[in-house]
């Protein structure tokens, strides 16, 4: 079982470790139960259908690397802008998330 992330700061590199270990359980477990999750702009994805799209991220077999670049917190409320790196193949690279 993944641990829990209680740090702001370590949420999405706990994201890209479970995600690069194709830990879809482990992905889901940094989510609350009504997280909204966007695969491309323009289309919010809860509940159950979280995890599939997930998974078909996940079945791409791209690694990824994730920066934390600013994070806020005000009590229970928490923000992050992450920077992400997805690398596919000896040569494709694309960056994107950036907040």
């Amino acid at each position: 079982m993944a641990s829990t992330v209680t740090d702001l700061a370590a949420l999405h590199p706990a994201w890209a470790e479970r995600f690069n270990a194709a830990d879809l359980p482990g992905m889901l477990a940094l989510y609350e139960s009504d997280a909204v999750f966007l695969p491309q702009p323009g289309v919010p994805v809860t509940g159950t259908g979280l995890g599939d799209a997930l998974q078909e991220f996940i079945d791409l077999s791209v690694p990824v690397r994730v920066t934390v670049r600013h994070t806020a917190q005000v009590g229970e409320l928490g923000l992050t802008a992450p920077g992400v790196t997805v690398t596919g193949g000896s040569t494709a690279r694309v960056r994107t998330a950036r907040a």
